[in-house]
Parts: structure tokens; C-alpha cells; sequence
């Protein structure tokens, strides 16, 4: 009894940290000086944007944080789960694969949520606001879609957009 509230305490203090310090990371970028009511990224000011256009970007990014952090702590959750199961050996071969096709229905709809951001944010950009800044600072808006160069923790491919182009690829890594 005294190791199953142990654990209790320990896995809730886990996922009260991990929710914190995923709060924090996925805080807008605001740099220092600016009011909430400016453009909550750091967007160039070569694009002149409006105060329509910055208070829809902030609306925007305000709802996608929202959604973000729920699913994602969702996702969390369900891969703890999983974990759960796999570790134990009594668990069945069905319920493993149940939680795994729930994981993955998660990360579809966290992939999803990604794409309909950059969507609406390319959309509140002019067509000229949107070439400029694809020619000078590659594809806006890309967070999200990849976990940096290489594009996530197996790969080695190069990152996006113009800087990073030729950037590891056919490198591995040791």
C-alpha cells in the first residue's frame, strides 16, 4: 500500500511538472518591451502589417496554444499509458495495441491542428506580405511541423525552408 501511494505521488508530480514546463515552452514569443496587443511572434517588420492582421495572428496563436496544450498533455498521457502496459506483463497484446491506435489517432489530430495554424496564419498575410516573407525568411510558421533539423529523433534529414537546404543530408549521425 505504501509503494502504490508512493507511486501515486510520484506519477502525479511527474505529470504536474511536465504540464508546467510544457505551459512554459509553448508560451507566444514576446520580446521584451512589447504589449500583448502587438504581433505575438517575432515577425518582421518589413511586412507592415496591420492592426487587423496582428490582432488576428494573436487571436490565432492564442486558440492554437489552447488546443495545442490540451491535446499534447492528452498525448502525454496516452503514451504513459502505454508505457504502462508495455511494462507490464500481464497486460494483453489487445489492450497494448488499443492504446497505441489511440496515441496515434492523437498525434494525427496534433499534426492536423498544426496544419490548419499555418494555414489561417498564411491566410491573415496579403499575398505580397506572404512572398516576402517566404524570400527572405523561408516558410512562416513552421514550428510544429518537424522537431528541428531532421525532422525528428530518427532521421537526419535537412530542416526546412532556404537556410537549411543541403544542411545533413546524407549525414549520419554517430
Amino acid at each position: 500500500m505504501k509503494f502504490g501511494a508512493i507511486f501515486f505521488f510520484l506519477l502525479t508530480l511527474f505529470l504536474l511538472v511536465s504540464s508546467l514546463g510544457w505551459a512554459q515552452w509553448v508560451q507566444p514569443l514576446i520580446p521584451e518591451g512589447r504589449s500583448q496587443g502587438e504581433p505575438r511572434s517575432l515577425l518582421p517588420k518589413d511586412l507592415n502589417l496591420t492592426d487587423k492582421q496582428i490582432e488576428q495572428m494573436g487571436s490565432t496563436q492564442d486558440q492554437y496554444l489552447r488546443d495545442m496544450t490540451a491535446l499534447r498533455n492528452e498525448l502525454l498521457n496516452k503514451r504513459y499509458e502505454l508505457r504502462r502496459l508495455l511494462s507490464d506483463p500481464k497486460s494483453k497484446a489487445s489492450k497494448i495495441r488499443s492504446k497505441q491506435k489511440e496515441v496515434f489517432a492523437l498525434e494525427s489530430q496534433v499534426q492536423e491542428r498544426i496544419l490548419d495554424y499555418q494555414l489561417q496564419m498564411r491566410d491573415i498575410l496579403t499575398p505580397q506580405q506572404f512572398e516576402l516573407w517566404v524570400s527572405k525568411h523561408g516558410m512562416p510558421f513552421g514550428h510544429g511541423m518537424h522537431h528541428g533539423p531532421g525532422m525528428g529523433p530518427m532521421h537526419h534529414g535537412s530542416g526546412m525552408g532556404p537556410k537549411h537546404q543541403g544542411s545533413g543530408k546524407g549525414k549520419k549521425r554517430p
